[in-house]
């Protein structure tokens, strides 16, 4: 398969149409394997000579400080922008997803700490005020 599940494409014809891969499946017993999400939250499915046809590949643009997100699947800003997580939330998948190819235990330490202080805030926010 030559694309990835998080690879990004502008149509050739509409620049205002993006498309990202969100899955893909068995190439041989699927006609249509690749699953596309188009930037208004419409989904369909491609072969891979319909989107080296029609579109055009949007290649990520160079890590600073390193490859340890450039290898992903899905960026983590990417994911979090997606779900709508705060900025405890970015911070913990963040942590967690570069801990191996960056900073080891320390990483880790971070997502707990970080973990520690939304705990601390949902308290804060749902204790009941009297």
């Amino acid at each position: 398969m030559k694309y990835k599940v998080g690879d990004r494409f502008i149509s050739n014809n509409d620049p205002s149409i993006e498309i990202t891969i969100t899955e893909i499946k068995h190439p041989v017993l699927e006609l249509e394997p690749y699953k596309i999400e188009y930037s208004d939250g419409d989904f369909g499915y491609f072969k891979e000579i319909s989107i080296d046809d029609y579109y055009t590949k949007i290649e990520e643009t160079e890590q600073v400080g390193g490859n340890h997100y450039s290898k992903l699947a899905i960026q983590p800003y990417e994911y979090s922008i997606k779900n709508d997580l705060n900025c405890y939330q970015f911070n913990v998948v963040k942590y967690v997803t570069r801990y191996k190819d960056k900073n080891g235990i320390e990483d880790l330490k971070k997502a707990i700490q970080t973990l520690e202080k939304l705990i601390e805030y949902e308290e804060s926010i749902t204790k009941p005020r009297g």
